[in-house]
């Protein structure tokens, strides 16, 4: 199980994030580490600041599908995107998925309303570009 600390602007106190299901995560946190060695080694004078924005993009290339369903305007309302995972309704590459799973660049995932179904591959998990065009984060399969 990989986990780090990271730190929240409104709060100093560091907060505890963990994920053990992808290693595409892993993959993407050790080209950070590779990273953040490579500034120390050039000795950058803020090199804080670096480490905060390198974490901060790479925590941005996931995001939790209640609130991509919110965000990507498939669904309405966050609260609505979790009664319909919890109602097994959402699916990520042929799993069932809890609020909380994660989902990245690349998964596909599948929506039942009703009858009717919408399967889509996500391409973009930046919540600023959802709030301009929320029809570029996912691309329609069937």
């Amino acid at each position: 199980m990989l986990s780090y600390t990271t730190f929240n602007n409104k709060n100093p106190k560091p907060q505890k994030w963990s994920t053990g299901q992808n290693n595409c995560i892993i993959r993407q946190f050790l080209i950070v580490l590779i990273t953040i060695s490579i500034v120390k080694h050039f000795e950058a004078e803020n090199f804080k600041m670096v480490e905060f924005f390198i974490l901060k993009e790479f925590l941005r290339r996931v995001m939790r599908i209640d609130k991509f369903l919110k965000v990507s305007r498939i669904i309405k309302r966050r609260t609505v995107a979790q009664e319909a995972c919890d109602g097994n309704r959402i699916e990520i590459n042929g799993k069932t998925a809890k609020p909380s799973r994660e989902v990245k660049i690349g998964d596909v995932v599948k929506v039942a309303f009703g009858d009717k179904g919408l399967t889509f591959k996500v391409l973009s998990v930046d919540e600023k570009l959802g709030n301009k065009n929320p029809t570029e984060l996912y691309e329609i399969v069937e």
